[in-house]
C-alpha cells in the first residue's frame, strides 16, 4: 500500500506531459515552414506566394517530440530570445520557432544573428541546439 503512494504521483505527472501539436518556423517575413504538416510557404515581393509540400513521416515527428522531451526544452520558458554578438551588422536574420502544445499553450524561440556567428554555440544553449539540429535534419 505504501508503494502505491510513491508511484501514484509519478503516474499523475507522466499523464500531464505536454504533447507537441505543431512546430512552425518563420524566417523573417519571407517564409514559413509548418513542420508537422509538411508545408513550406514562400512569400515573394513581386508575385504570388508559393506553397511547397514535403513528406514528414510519423516516425520523424515522434523523433522531434522525443528530442524535445529528452533535452528538456520547456525549461527555457515560454519566450526565448537569443541574440548574437552585439551590435548586429546588416545583413542579419531572425528565425522564430513557434511550438504549439496540446493544451493550447505555446513556446516561442527567436534567434537573431548575422551570418557570421551562431549564438547557440554558448554552453547555456547546447540542449536547445541539439533540438533545433534534430528539426533541421
Amino acid at each position: 500500500m505504501k508503494y502505491l503512494f510513491l508511484i501514484l504521483p509519478f503516474l499523475i505527472l507522466s499523464c500531464t506531459k505536454k504533447n507537441i501539436e505543431s512546430i512552425t518556423i518563420h524566417q523573417g517575413n519571407s517564409s514559413e515552414i509548418n513542420l508537422f504538416k509538411g508545408s513550406y510557404l514562400v512569400r515573394f515581393m513581386d508575385k504570388e506566394d508559393a506553397i511547397y509540400k514535403f513528406p514528414m513521416s510519423s516516425k520523424e515527428i515522434e523523433k522531434v517530440k522525443e528530442t524535445y522531451q529528452e533535452q528538456e526544452i520547456d525549461n527555457y520558458g515560454e519566450d526565448v530570445f537569443i541574440v548574437g554578438k552585439e551590435p548586429l551588422i546588416m545583413p542579419n536574420c531572425e528565425i522564430k520557432y513557434n511550438i504549439v502544445f496540446s493544451d493550447g499553450s505555446q513556446q516561442v524561440v527567436a534567434i537573431r544573428s548575422n551570418f557570421n556567428t551562431n549564438p547557440l554555440e554558448k554552453e547555456y544553449y547546447t540542449r536547445l541546439k541539439v533540438f533545433l539540429d534534430c528539426i533541421a535534419l
